[in-house]
C-alpha cells in the first residue's frame, strides 16, 4: 500500500509529451511526530506519455482514483528529457489545493 500518495504531471520540455507521475511519501531520516513537511519521492512515471495535457490529466485523475491519492494539477513539472526523471518534493495543501512547497 502506497503511503499517502500525490498523482502530478510531468512535462517532456524536449518532447513536448506529458507524463502522469505518482509520488509516496517517504519521511526524511530527521522526521519526528508533528513535524509539518513530509517528504515525497517519486515512484514512477507513465513512459511513453500523452500528446496532450488534457490526456495526461485524465490519467491522473484516474489514477489517483484507483490509488485512492490526492491529485497536484494545477501546473505541471517540467522535465528536460534526459535521464530518469526522479524528484523529491514536499507537498502542502493550499486554498483546498495540494501543491508542491519545496
Amino acid at each position: 500500500m502506497l503511503m499517502n500518495p500525490v498523482m502530478a504531471n510531468l512535462h517532456n520540455v524536449k518532447t513536448d509529451r506529458f507524463h502522469p507521475i505518482m509520488f509516496q511519501e517517504k519521511p526524511q531520516p530527521s522526521f519526528k511526530k508533528g513535524d509539518t513537511l513530509i517528504r515525497s519521492k517519486s515512484t514512477g512515471h507513465h513512459t511513453s506519455g500523452f500528446d496532450t495535457r488534457d490526456e495526461a490529466i485524465k490519467e491522473c485523475e484516474k489514477l489517483a482514483k484507483e490509488h485512492n491519492a490526492r491529485l497536484c494539477i494545477s501546473k505541471d513539472f517540467p522535465w528536460d528529457g534526459e535521464d530518469t526523471p526522479a524528484m523529491v518534493i514536499f507537498f502542502g495543501e493550499k486554498d483546498g489545493e495540494t501543491v508542491p512547497v519545496m
